[in-house]
């Protein structure tokens, strides 16, 4: 697909058709309403909701971003998602290991490609069937568990903590995240499944074709982030210091409100040149911020990939964007080196 097919300066593509998500909701977490946004970025009476009960981005991908949010952000363009479902693949349950990992080869495949501001990168939508995306947020771990396992890997700044650990931390037998975790049998079928599906060969040889890679891989590897308040560090960065080949993020949540804040920015080499130099930054390395080219919705079941090089410039803002104390910045990074 040719970049910015879907994209547009204020999110536009009118192409896609809207449609209501209230089969969508959860029935058992009584959502009133799903959220809107006022022209100035913040959200009407919620009654500080932790959830919103969306499974599906359909209604919310091409949505209009507020132009105070869009200066606020320092963003250039919020690109729009395929949200096409492959004719030939009806969606599958959730049950069959084979049925998911071929839908999600599918949409893998249909999902855009952007050639700008870097070569090699894509933007997806609904990767999962719904079943299997309600199971990754219902079976989540709970802030006890990534608590008993990265207590040293737990950092915090004034907007929030971010917490840390590798999936295998979940899958152990022995693991210490199943401490005071009454639904981690449940929590361990869902996230193997994730790991054997993203680490088989027809899922990473699509991802290879989609990106570009043919370099061979030696290690891979799968960390589960919770970021309160979606407090994140910030700084523009290639991945190309910790030697990585590829990187995939998915996004893991049932809200919509931080859409326009949380999401991962993608960066010329011309803003990483002009970033803003962060006071808690590596002086030695000049860590900063800087305006966003893409920046990617934070939206249910959407996520993005792209291959690591010299210009791969992208960052999880923290300085320019509203901090929701209701909604942590849940998500799986994926790497492979």
């Amino acid at each position: 697909a040719a970049a910015l097919a879907r994209g547009g300066g204020g999110g536009g593509a009118a192409a896609h058709e809207m449609r209501t998500l209230g089969n969508m909701l959860k029935d058992a977490l009584h959502v009133p309403h799903v959220l809107s946004l006022s022209s100035s970025g913040d959200s009407k009476p919620s009654n500080e909701a932790q959830h919103q009960g969306v499974a599906n981005p359909r209604k919310y991908a091409a949505s209009e971003v507020p132009r105070e949010v869009q200066k606020r952000n320092r963003v250039v363009n919020y690109p729009v998602c395929n949200l096409e479902e492959p004719a030939d693949l009806t969606p599958p349950d959730g049950k069959s290991l084979v049925k998911v990992k071929d839908y999600a080869v599918k949409k893998l495949q249909m999902a855009d490609t952007l050639t700008v501001p870097f070569k090699s990168a894509t933007y997806f939508c609904n990767m999962w069937p719904e079943k299997m995306y309600r199971n990754m947020t219902l079976h989540w771990p709970p802030d006890t568990a990534f608590t008993n396992y990265a207590a040293k890997l737990k950092s915090c700044s004034i907007e929030g903590c971010r917490y840390a650990m590798d999936i295998n931390a979940v899958l152990a037998a022995k693991a210490k995240a199943g401490k005071g975790w009454p639904d981690r049998d449940n929590a361990v079928s869902t996230w193997k499944k994730f790991k054997d599906i993203v680490f088989s060969k027809e899922f990473e040889t699509a991802l290879w074709a989609k990106l570009g890679v043919t370099r061979s891989i030696k290690r891979r590897e799968i960390r589960i982030f919770s970021d309160k308040s979606g407090m994140a560090n910030g700084r523009v960065h290639t991945d190309m210091d910790a030697v990585k080949v590829a990187t995939m993020m998915f996004y893991i949540t049932d809200a919509v409100e931080p859409m326009f804040d949380y999401g991962t920015c993608l960066h010329t080499t011309d803003q990483f040149r002009k970033r803003k130099l962060m006071k808690n930054g590596r002086k030695q390395f000049k860590d900063g911020e800087s305006e966003c080219y893409h920046k990617f919705r934070f939206l249910p079941n959407t996520g993005y990939a792209f291959k690591v090089s010299p210009s791969s410039w992208h960052s999880a803002p923290n300085s320019y964007i509203r901090h929701w104390k209701q909604y942590p910045r849940n998500s799986v990074l994926v790497n492979w080196y």
